[in-house]
């Protein structure tokens, strides 16, 4: 297949048209005509992913996060975009429209937490927060267990006294909205990371705020990705080795 086809397909999953304007989704590197005949998956195009696309015989790669963000002024040696290109990889990311997409990052996120009757927050931030419930209400210590065995991590959370029964998720660095999500009647709201100011505006709003790590919450859905991308092509797909990039330990 060629790389426009591959395009196709995450396009069809995860439209590119939907990014924040502030994005940089799409084929980020190589030729639309390129024809491929692996692809692999990650979460980044670190040069520890390249290397190992490299080793398993991959010509493309997608990407949750962007290989390039913002603008450069000079491509290093070590750099993924050097090491891409010199292997002759290709790079398609779908950040934003893959957080926002059903099935995509925040749903996968939701699923795993055990959520159900899911819907997007109606939001003037381009609807990247999904809300959901739990089956049962929880305190906010027994929800920040069941996140942390549920996504095989450790969790960072504030609370604000109140039991957790309507969850706001945006994996990734989702902090911000801990405002928009008490705004849509989320008792708890779960992400990546969050600043420190944010877990202050969070207990004050009287919202629980869980940071469970970027990694964390976003992987699962790169290989939810891959079996979609399984499903629309006979081309083989294949994850790639990558390891969490930070730890989260104790609890606010």
């Amino acid at each position: 297949m060629k790389i426009s086809e591959l395009y196709k397909i995450i396009d069809g999953i995860a439209p590119f048209a939907s990014q924040c304007e502030w994005d940089n989704s799409g084929l980020l590197i190589g030729s639309p005509e390129t024809e491929i005949t692996k692809i692999g998956f990650a979460l980044d195009a670190t040069n520890e992913t390249i290397e190992d696309a490299k080793k398993q015989g991959c010509d493309a790669i997608v990407t949750h996060h962007p290989v390039i963000f913002t603008p450069v002024s000079g491509i290093a040696q070590d750099s993924p975009v050097y090491l891409a290109v010199k292997y002759g990889i290709a790079v398609i990311s779908s950040h934003t429209p893959f957080d926002k997409a059903a099935p995509g990052v925040n749903t996968v996120l939701a699923e795993k937490l055990g959520l159900s009757d899911l819907k997007t927050a109606d939001t003037d931030e381009d609807s990247i927060c999904k809300i959901g419930v739990l089956q049962l209400p929880v305190t906010e210590k027994e929800f920040a267990q069941i996140i942390a065995k549920n996504l095989a991590g450790s969790v960072n959370y504030s609370t604000c006294g109140t039991s957790v029964k309507t969850v706001a998720v945006c994996a990734g660095a989702g902090g911000e909205y801990y405002a928009l999500a008490k705004k849509a009647g989320a008792d708890a709201l779960v992400t990546g990371e969050a600043k420190h100011h944010e877990f202050l505006g969070a207990k004050r709003a009287g919202i629980a705020l869980y940071a469970a790590g970027h990694f964390e919450t976003e992987a699962p859905a790169v290989k939810k990705l891959m079996e979609l991308c399984r499903e629309r092509t006979d081309t083989e797909c294949v994850m790639l080795n990558e390891s969490r990039t930070t730890e989260y330990t104790g609890a606010i």
